[in-house]
This record gives C-alpha cells, sequence and structure tokens, in this order.
C-alpha cells in the first residue's frame, strides 16, 4: 500500500509478533513562518551588497534552523546564511548579506535570481515551515550606462529631525549634459528628503554630471501623533538625461525606513459635572499647544454644595510622572469645606493638593478623581464665589501641561 508523504512507518519486533503503526510526519502549525525584512533586492557588480533580516512569526517549541542558499552564485553568494533561533531569541533579528558576483564576466546586463530557504526544526510547531524566498537583481556596471545607489536599505530616522543618508552616482560620466532623477517620499508626515543645502522637501531632484556621488538626507518629522515607530518608503523616478543611454532608465531599488516615534508626554486634563466610566477621556486641550482652557461653571444646590469630577490622562506614548496641584484650594479653606478623593484611591487634603500630588500613568492610562466644595455658615454674599485654577505638568518634560478652571457660585 503506498502511503501519502507526510506519514511514516514505524515497526516494532517482539517475540510474539511483528507490528506497524503509521504516524503522521510532524509538520508546522499553520501560520507559522519565517519572517524576512526584504523581498527584492539591489546589488551592483562593482561591489555593492545587500542584506536582509530573519525572524520568526512565534515562539518556537524547539531550536530552528533556517537555512539560504542563492540561486546563482556567480552572481550572489550569502554570508551568515546559516540561522539558529530558538524560544529565547526567536523575534530578534538576524542579518544574512548577500555580496554580489564580481564584476568581469562581460557586458551580460542585469541579472535577477533568488535566493530560498529551508527550515531544520527540533520541535513540532516549526518543522517544515515555509519560508518566503528574495528576488535580487544584480546590476551589471561594465561598459553599461546605469545609476548606482548606496546604503539604500534599513534608514532610521526619529521624529526629533534625526536624518539618514543615501548616494546616488553614475557608473560612468554622460557623453553630455546632466543626468537627473526625482525622488518623491511616500510619506511626508513621517519623513522629508534633500539634497545639497535644499530644504528638505516631499521631493528632491537629484542632478548627476560625473561618476562623484550625490548625497540624499532623510530627515525625520514629527506628524504629531502618538503613532509608535512608522515605516516610509521614497519612490524613485525615471532618468531625464541629454545622453541617451542614460536617458528615461527605470531602477530596481526600493528605500525604505522607520521614523521613530520620540518618548511623548502630554498630561490631559478635564473637568465635569458627571462621569461616565466607558467614554470619560481628557479633553485634548492642551496649554502648551493652544490657549484654550476648559472651565466648569457651576450654581452650587440648596444645600450649598457642588461636586465635580476631574479626569487625568496620558496622552503621551512613554509612561510620565504628573504633578496635578490647585494651589489656592488652601486658600479658600476657611470659606469652604473641600474633599478630595482619588476614585479606587484616597482622600487627599487641600494641602497636598495645594503642594502637588505625582502620579504615573502609562501611555493612554486614566486617574480619575472626585471633588466636593461646600459652602460653611456666616459667609458674606461677595465671598460666595468659588474660583481655582487646576493644572498638570509632565514631570519628564515640564513644557508639556493642561489647565482647568472651577467657577462656582453660592447662593
Amino acid at each position: 500500500m503506498m502511503l501519502p508523504s507526510i506519514y511514516r512507518i514505524v515497526g516494532s519486533l517482539t517475540l510474539c509478533s511483528l507490528s506497524f503503526f503509521i504516524l503522521p510526519e510532524a509538520t508546522a502549525l499553520p501560520g507559522t513562518s519565517v519572517v524576512l525584512s526584504e523581498s527584492s533586492l539591489v546589488t551592483t557588480e562593482d561591489g555593492e551588497s545587500a542584506t536582509f533580516e530573519v525572524t520568526l512569526s512565534e515562539v518556537p517549541d524547539g531550536s530552528v534552523d533556517v537555512n539560504f542558499s542563492s540561486g546563482d552564485l556567480t552572481e550572489g553568494s550569502l554570508s551568515n546564511a546559516n540561522l539558529t533561533f530558538t524560544p529565547a531569541d526567536w523575534d530578534i533579528p538576524q542579518t544574512v548579506t548577500v555580496n554580489p558576483g564580481a564584476s568581469g564576466d562581460g557586458n551580460d546586463g542585469d541579472v535577477m535570481y533568488s535566493i530560498s530557504g529551508t527550515v531544520d526544526a527540533t520541535g513540532t510547531n516549526f518543522d517544515g515551515a515555509p519560508v518566503p524566498s528574495v528576488n535580487v537583481t544584480n546590476i551589471n556596471t561594465e561598459g553599461i550606462s546605469t545609476i548606482i545607489f548606496s546604503n539604500y536599505q534599513n534608514h532610521e530616522t526619529d521624529e526629533d529631525g534625526t536624518t539618514s543618508t543615501f548616494t546616488v552616482r553614475l557608473s560612468s560620466t554622460p557623453s553630455s549634459g546632466t543626468v537627473s532623477v526625482e525622488l518623491t517620499s511616500n510619506d511626508p508626515d513621517e519623513v522629508l528628503i534633500s539634497t545639497g543645502m535644499d530644504s528638505p522637501g516631499t521631493t528632491a531632484t537629484v542632478v548627476m554630471d560625473s561618476t562623484t556621488p550625490v548625497v540624499v538626507t532623510i530627515t525625520g518629522q514629527d506628524d504629531g501623533v502618538a503613532d509608535g515607530d512608522q515605516p516610509f518608503s521614497i519612490s524613485i523616478g525615471n532618468t531625464v538625461a541629454t545622453d541617451p543611454s542614460y536617458d528615461d532608465l527605470p531602477n530596481s531599488y526600493q528605500i525604505r525606513g522607520t521614523n521613530s516615534t520620540i518618548a511623548a508626554y502630554q498630561p490631559d486634563l478635564r473637568v465635569g459635572k458627571k462621569f461616565n466610566p466607558a467614554v470619560h477621556k481628557g479633553n485634548q486641550i492642551y496649554s502648551n499647544r493652544q490657549l484654550a482652557i476648559q472651565t466648569l461653571r457651576d450654581r452650587a444646590s440648596r444645600d450649598k454644595t457642588t461636586k465635580f469630577f476631574l479626569s487625568l490622562e496620558n496622552d503621551g506614548s512613554d509612561t510620565d510622572q504628573i504633578l496635578l496641584r490647585s494651589g489656592n484650594f488652601l486658600k479658600q479653606k476657611r470659606r469652604y469645606k473641600m474633599t478630595f478623593t482619588e476614585i479606587g484611591g484616597s482622600r487627599i487634603s487641600p494641602a497636598t493638593l495645594a503642594s502637588g500630588i505625582t502620579k504615573e500613568l502609562g501611555a493612554g492610562e486614566t486617574a480619575i478623581y472626585r471633588g466636593t466644595i461646600r459652602l460653611k455658615k456666616r459667609v458674606k454674599a461677595r465671598e460666595r464665589q468659588f474660583r481655582s485654577r487646576i493644572t498638570t505638568t509632565s514631570l519628564t518634560d515640564p513644557s508639556k501641561a493642561d489647565t482647568s478652571h472651577l467657577n462656582i457660585r453660592f447662593k
């Protein structure tokens, strides 16, 4: 009987009997795979190499060996092609380098080939897991007009304006005039590009008249959104040249990178009469960004008491220590009885609130406080208006703050 290839026969022999068991072969679980950072790469025959990074899609239940091989060793060989991952380092990228074949094989044009991989695992969840292939173009530079991009991979910028660079050059001097190519940032909220002394912009034009490399700068941009690290890419247009051999040349390069979000801190304060835990958030009004301060205006009830809620939210992208205070709460102690309590926490005295309380909040976390103000007896009519300014300040970045006002009139 022929058995499918996913099964194997295990036999056992004893003095009494001969028995066979059909067991399924170990196969990778659905969804498990080897993850590559690149699907296509470009190298050049004059020595420009390329790299890709490798990780696993999830924690393996044993060690996992991933082995890569080049489909055309005359055009490209691999360094660090045999990788091992364990449950302790499965998500730490390991780098494979693609080294181009040496020039000297004549004008054979640009040659494409593939890099493939296989998996050998001691556990079961990755044994036989799929490995994506990488398509590589090895650009011919011998006796041909072409444009070469160096350091085009894995750019890293920050929202604080940190830059990264790559270079563009010609393989030979054009017979006449110049060769230009336009670059476009596909994500201008994340990065802008420039050459020379030009200001960063969405587009930049590289102009060349020799083999001297031209430096292109990528500048990270702050989009004002706590969106974490964001990928970006730069498109490359066809060349424009008076030399026919350089005119309207396409390219195979993919310029990509990551713009990292700087640690952001934003204490967001909101004051109101009612509180709904499901929807109550900060008011997204910040005193350092907008000249807007939220005010609660209220008239006290017949028993000369008013209640309010205060919501403190960290709208930043990192954990922050936030100072909440109201200096004039204590000054009005003679006329008003005041209580201030964190929901789920303890009562806070006016003196403590006046000096400030520090609250640690993770990104997106909220603390809710409930306040009560009662007018004491025998207070003159002209003194029956409670006013207080409540502020929050980031202790990590004191320039970030928010403000709310209480303005309550008592009969």
